[in-house]
C-alpha cells in the first residue's frame, strides 16, 4: 500500500492555457491540493481556460496568476497538463520556457 505523502507548504504551479487535457490538469490538482500542497493554475492571460475533455470542450478552470504575475522562485515544483490544443497554443509562445528555466534555477540553487 502507498504511504501517503504530506506536501504542506509546498507550493505548485500548473501551468496551462486553453485545451488542456481535462483530467492532466484536474486530477494532479486534486491529489496535490489533498496532500496539503498549495496549487496555483497559471496560464499565459488571466480569467479562466477552457479544457478538453476526450472530444469536446471541458468545464472552465479559473486562471490563479498569469505568468507575468508569478514569480517563479516562489513555487516548488510545475505540473504541465497534456494536451494537443494546449500545446499548439503554448508552442508559439516563448514566455513559458523561460519561465521554466527560472524555475529550475531556482530549484537547482535552493534544494
Amino acid at each position: 500500500m502507498e504511504q501517503p505523502v504530506d506536501l504542506s507548504g509546498r507550493k505548485i504551479a500548473i501551468l496551462a492555457t486553453h485545451g488542456f487535457e481535462q483530467s492532466g490538469l484536474e486530477v494532479p490538482r486534486d491529489r496535490l491540493k489533498k496532500a496539503g500542497a498549495i496549487v496555483e493554475i497559471v496560464s499565459i492571460a488571466a480569467g479562466e481556460i477552457k479544457g478538453w475533455d476526450k472530444k469536446d470542450w471541458g468545464r472552465p478552470v479559473k486562471v490563479d496568476k498569469t505568468l507575468d504575475q508569478a514569480v517563479a522562485a516562489d513555487y516548488d515544483a510545475i505540473v504541465l497538463p497534456g494536451g494537443h490544443h494546449a500545446g499548439n497554443r503554448v508552442g508559439g509562445c516563448r514566455r513559458p520556457f523561460a519561465y521554466f528555466r527560472l524555475v529550475f534555477r531556482s530549484c537547482a540553487i535552493t534544494r
